[in-house]
């Protein structure tokens, strides 16, 4: 699935959408560099929402909205191609969580988060705090 909006400047590529995870690549170009050619923690923060969001929409079959992304940065990289991939931890009737592990080609781990999200009713509320 090709990307739009933000995601599209990241060069992402949704490569499986499931209810049960997503997986996504993306190549390191110097657009996403910080000043040290190293890739962005930024970019890294910015896949994992993304990818974590479409795994809960997915799910849910309707929309969500990040409440909370904690990633953590593992190893630096320069360049090459990484794959995220979701996995979920919970999920509920208000809320879900999801980690999101970024990897690069010779599977080594970059990156690794959790985001969790809010579930949307159809018209775009949120449905905490009801029964």
């Amino acid at each position: 699935m090709t990307a739009e909006h933000f995601d599209q400047l990241l060069g992402l590529e949704y490569t499986e959408i499931t209810k049960d995870g997503v997986t996504a690549t993306f190549t390191v170009t110097p657009q996403l560099q910080q000043p040290y050619g190293i890739l962005h923690g930024g970019v890294l923060c910015s896949v994992v929402e993304s990818v974590g969001s479409i795994s809960g929409a997915a799910w849910w079959d309707g929309p969500v909205v990040g409440t909370s992304n904690h990633t953590n940065f593992i190893k630096a990289t320069r360049d090459g191609t990484l794959t995220a991939r979701s996995v979920p931890v919970h999920r509920g009737r208000s809320q879900q969580l999801w980690d999101i592990e970024i990897t690069d080609e010779q599977q080594r781990l970059i990156a690794k988060g959790q985001l969790r999200l809010a579930n949307l009713d159809k018209t775009g509320s949120d449905t905490i705090g009801r029964s």
